[in-house]
């Protein structure tokens, strides 16, 4: 009896040794298709630890980035709030949160995202220097609210998009992006003095950048949500890229 029992035990350890090295290998291929971009087969691997009842908390995260590229919106917000409820400082699971939810109201309508990117801020500056690119997206978005929802408050648009200017300071197209912010509000607020001078700020850091022109010329010709939308389609707003970028993981 005690020889059989011996058996059985060895074979639990074998086959569950077995399960776990199956689940490891999966897990690294489903990271490999993610960081070479092919979002599908990252998918199909995640889903397959999920059937598996073997997708970590880490592989969650992962899959929520890949639903968030692949446009599942409502999978991607349902995952980062999972983790954001489980683990008080995951900042980075609240700043993706926040992301996807901005991306179902782009256009700053009902400005949906508020709450979130405010709550993320909120709680990503107690460690600034390491969410410095993810804060910097944050203040973005909170200038850019502050500016053209319907809540409009300059004050609080121009605070944020000078710590845009502040967070990563060595990160040139960051800088330009501040600079046009601010001139984007001090144009709304008629103030010409200020907004040709963060324009010439913009220009001096990039000449051939046609955008600070854009936003002189803009004048009374385009409401506010119109002309948040041409900076959101040229890449001005977008986040997508930080998705392969490995200093936020």
């Amino acid at each position: 009896m005690k020889r059989y029992t011996i058996i059985i035990l060895y074979l639990l350890i074998f086959f569950s040794n077995s399960f776990s090295q199956k689940c490891d290998s999966l897990s690294k291929k489903a990271y490999k298709y993610y960081k070479n971009k092919e979002y599908q087969s990252a998918y199909r691997v995640y889903y397959e630890l999920l059937a598996m009842d073997s997708l970590s908390d880490k592989d969650s995260y992962f899959l929520g980035l890949v639903c968030y590229k692949k446009g599942n919106l409502k999978k991607a917000i349902s995952i980062f709030n999972r983790l954001s409820q489980k683990y008080k400082n995951d900042f980075k699971s609240r700043f993706w949160l926040a992301n996807s939810i901005f991306r179902t109201d782009s256009s700053l309508t009902n400005a949906v995202a508020q709450k979130c990117f405010a709550d993320f801020v909120n709680k990503a500056e107690k460690d600034s220097l390491k969410y410095s690119k993810m804060l910097f997206y944050g203040y973005h978005y909170l200038s850019s609210y502050y500016c053209f929802s319907k809540n409009s408050n300059y004050d609080s648009a121009i605070y944020f998009s000078k710590r845009m200017l502040t967070i990563t300071p060595s990160i040139k197209k960051n800088k330009i992006k501040g600079f046009l912010s601010l001139e984007i509000i001090y144009s709304r607020m008629k103030n010409d003095s200020l907004t040709k001078f963060y324009a010439k700020k913009a220009l001096e850091l990039d000449p051939e950048n046609p955008t600070p022109n854009i936003i002189l010329n803009s004048g009374k010709n385009k409401s506010p949500i119109n002309t948040y939308n041409s900076f959101e389609k040229t890449d001005f707003f977008k986040s997508d890229n930080m998705l392969n970028d490995d200093t936020i993981k």
